[in-house]
């Protein structure tokens, strides 16, 4: 899990970025709690990964417009309890807002808002069943926008509040793979379809393993009530009061302690299948419970 998530951020922070470039930055930037101040605004995120996007899509902004400068964004601090502070200049807010303004006219220049938004917001969980895409960020509106683009993108989604911030979880596995590849991101999407498919052969394997299991305990249950009745019948010298054909499937069951039915009847002179096994034991049972006159019924039990 922790290696895919590794490549998924890895592949978004490396995808190829679309003009305009102000989309995937004003997307960014909603998502990341910020503080007003007197020359711009202040930013933080755990993911140095996003500060570092933010900061390559900047610099093609400001190498064209020498109005602007490099150092419009820059990073405060990294050291405060695993938080990234980063600084964004006004000129730079302003530049960002202005160039995203309009974005959801156009559904391609909407999702890239939606790239940077789940850059800076987005988790994925894969536990050990189903699938979890969350994106997680201070209640300040664009979750409504996010909202609107799953919606036109036909992708449902949930939305709950949870410790002041606002979610935005997808849980079916098909919608989640349809969201990533929407935000360019397609080999994390390959690797979530092989995992897919690694889980569910684990799942129809464990599910063999568990059926075998129960098989294999059935089948010591029922043998060893068997071999507990013959030792009886044993012991009574009872055997001459049965046919050929029930002294064949009884010595045959000393024989192979652990043989399934099906396995002894195709061990008989004449092979027979299971259920036919089945009823020359309820024979057998019916009449051991005769000669031993109803004498230890727990032994007479059909397993």
């Amino acid at each position: 899990m922790n290696s895919l998530n590794k490549d998924l951020w890895y592949e978004w922070s490396s995808v190829k970025a679309c003009r305009p470039y102000e989309d995937e930055m004003y997307g960014i930037l909603c998502g990341l709690p910020q503080t007003e101040m007197t020359e711009g605004a202040m930013f933080q995120t755990a993911r140095l990964f996003v500060y570092r996007r933010l900061l390559a899509l900047w610099g093609k902004i400001a190498v064209a417009d020498r109005s602007l400068f490099i150092d419009d964004i820059k990073l405060v601090s990294s050291q405060q309890n695993g938080k990234i502070f980063f600084f964004v200049h006004g000129r730079a807010v302003e530049k960002i807002c202005d160039g995203a303004s309009g974005f959801d006219a156009g559904r391609k220049r909407f999702w890239s808002w939606g790239r940077g938004f789940f850059g800076s917001t987005g988790s994925l969980y894969i536990p050990k069943t189903g699938y979890y895409l969350v994106m997680r960020f201070p209640q300040n509106g664009h979750d409504e926008e996010m909202l609107e683009l799953l919606r036109l993108a036909k992708i449902n989604a949930s939305v709950r509040t949870k410790n002041s911030n606002t979610e935005i979880i997808l849980r079916d596995r098909e919608q989640i793979v349809d969201f990533i590849v929407w935000t360019g991101c397609v080999n994390t999407v390959l690797a979530l379809e092989d995992k897919s498919i690694m889980r569910e052969t684990q799942n129809v394997q464990n599910r063999m393993m568990n059926c075998d299991m129960a098989n294999i305990g059935k089948t010591a249950q029922t043998a060893a009530k068997q071999l507990q009745l013959i030792k009886r019948l044993e012991e009574e010298d009872a055997f001459g009061k049965f046919p050929e054909a029930l002294k064949e499937l009884i010595g045959l069951r000393k024989e192979y302690p652990e043989a399934t039915l099906c396995e002894l009847g195709k061990k008989l002179s004449r092979p027979i299948g299971k259920s036919t096994v089945e009823y020359r034991w309820k024979k057998i049972y019916k009449l051991a419970s005769q000669i031993l006159k109803g004498e230890g019924t727990n032994v007479l039990r059909e397993g």
